[in-house]
């Protein structure tokens, strides 16, 4: 009576008849197909289905029961235990509404986790970080053996020496490295951030992170030096006396050799 909203007199004197009219619209044509489609071999069902209270608010049932059958295979009674669920399935929805954000964002940054028992040596990837490096889950194994056969060759030391150190130090992980992805040939950057856990004695049981895909900042930083390259290059070699000033203060950045051959002139200290 409590779940739907009902007083003990309704529920008492009810044949069926308010209890079907509480059940939701969109629930009632399954509902009654689900008991209609009771027999003595088929006596039993487990279902979720909503109510509409008095007050309007809809709650969320799930129900265990079993009809009971005549000698002639008639209905006479259903006998069960019904729950409200209507917490555990906003809960439910609430965390899914997370994890399609948290995909969404995944997905949008180029990121997938990682997870590794560092004890019994059990590595575990997301679906994004085999996606990230290039492997196939249905092929592939996530281990750092697997890890270790993608990373670029120049690089590979460096990565696992920082693992060593963060775990050793019981620092935070900050490693940028490249990797080969098998399925393209693609050289990528990496940077895999994580943090380790350790038991009373100090020792490394886990290790959990994220790894990001950083090649177009990398690209971008690359151009920049370049493009600085350059123009100090231009700058300096410049058949005009040439001399950069920092438009607040006025100091002098930078003088070519031209300008400090004829005027002596130096970068401001």
């Amino acid at each position: 009576a409590a779940i739907l909203g009902l007083s003990g007199d309704e529920i008492v004197h009810d044949t069926g008849k308010i209890f079907f009219k509480r059940v939701h619209e969109n629930d009632i044509e399954r509902f009654t197909e689900l008991l209609a489609a009771l027999n003595p071999s088929n006596s039993a069902y487990h279902t979720e289905y909503r109510v509409v209270r008095n007050d309007g608010t809809t709650v969320e049932l799930e129900e265990v029961a079993e009809g009971f059958f005549d000698r002639e295979g008639k209905l006479q009674r259903v006998l069960g235990t019904t729950l409200d669920i209507t917490e555990r399935k906003r809960a439910e929805k609430a965390l899914q509404l997370a994890n399609e954000r948290l995909e969404m964002a995944y997905r949008a940054s180029g990121a997938g986790t990682w997870d590794w028992d560092v004890d019994g040596g059990c590595l575990v990837w997301s679906s994004h970080l085999f996606q990230l490096f290039g492997l196939d889950p249905q092929r592939n194994v996530a281990s750092l053996e697997t890890w270790n056969a993608i990373l670029h060759p120049d690089d590979r030391e460096m990565a696992n020496e920082n693992i060593d150190r963060a775990l050793r130090d019981h620092t935070a992980l900050v490693n940028e490295y490249r990797i080969i992805r098998p399925d393209n040939g693609e050289i990528r950057w990496i940077n895999a951030l994580g943090e380790g856990r350790y038991d009373d004695r100090g020792q490394p049981v886990r290790m959990a992170g994220i790894c990001i895909d950083v090649t177009s900042r990398r690209k971008a930083e690359e151009e920049l030096r370049e493009n600085e390259r350059r123009f100090s290059t231009m700058f300096e070699q410049h058949r005009a006396a040439m001399l950069l000033i920092e438009p607040e203060s006025g100091a002098i950045v930078e003088v070519n050799s031209l300008q400090r051959s004829f005027t002596g002139t130096q970068e401001s200290n």
